[in-house]
């Protein structure tokens, strides 16, 4: 009787000692399964979504920047000589001060380039972070692909080039949308869980 006293409380020891490492593990195993969750997360955001968010903000920026500076120059040329009724005279300002005013001026060409080079950006992060994208934000690659070769293949000599590009840029509104959605969800989840 001793010895099958003896035997039980063995096979009663071993079963508690298996169950604790099996409860131990799957612990372990659901806390290293969120850590690489949290992680993935991180890395779509600092790797994915933020890049992505700050090259849309940069293609706005530098949009409105060519229009205000344009407009700026109008101003201070209107301003310096506008009153000019003489055409003599205005000749000789036009010749004396044109060339400065129109070095400063920002072309249409450059300023399609610029663009061309950040919308190729965004596209370059977009292929080679295609893996860290959510699936509603791949949906949109075909788009920006169309989007960019446009651009790429526009006769920057055209009259009013920019304009009819710059109008089509609302196409990609939903994924400005979708990125702007995952980089404020992802930011706040992560925050959320180095907080927490």
């Amino acid at each position: 009787m001793a010895d099958k006293l003896q035997i039980v409380q063995s096979l009663i020891s071993a079963g508690a000692a298996l169950l604790g490492t099996l409860i131990g593990g799957a612990i372990t195993w659901r806390s290293q399964r969120q850590q690489r969750r949290i992680d993935f997360q991180r890395e779509q955001l600092r790797d994915f979504y933020a890049p992505m968010k700050g090259i849309r903000a940069e293609i706005i920026i530098k949009g409105s920047m060519f229009d205000r500076v344009n407009k700026a120059l109008n101003e201070t040329w209107m301003e310096k000589f506008g009153e000019i009724k003489d055409i003599d005279a205005l000749e000789k300002a036009r010749l004396a001060y044109g060339p400065t005013f129109e070095t400063a001026r920002l072309s249409e060409g450059q300023r399609v380039m610029e663009l061309i080079g950040l919308y190729n950006a965004m596209l370059e992060r977009m292929k080679s972070h295609l893996w860290l994208a959510e699936p509603s934000t791949i949906r949109f690659y075909p788009m920006l692909v169309d989007h960019v070769e446009v651009w790429r293949r526009v006769d920057l000599q055209t009259a009013g080039a920019f304009s009819k590009l710059e109008s089509q840029d609302s196409k990609l509104n939903g994924l400005y949308e979708d990125i702007e959605q995952h980089f404020s969800r992802l930011t706040g989840q992560t925050k959320q869980k180095s907080l927490g």
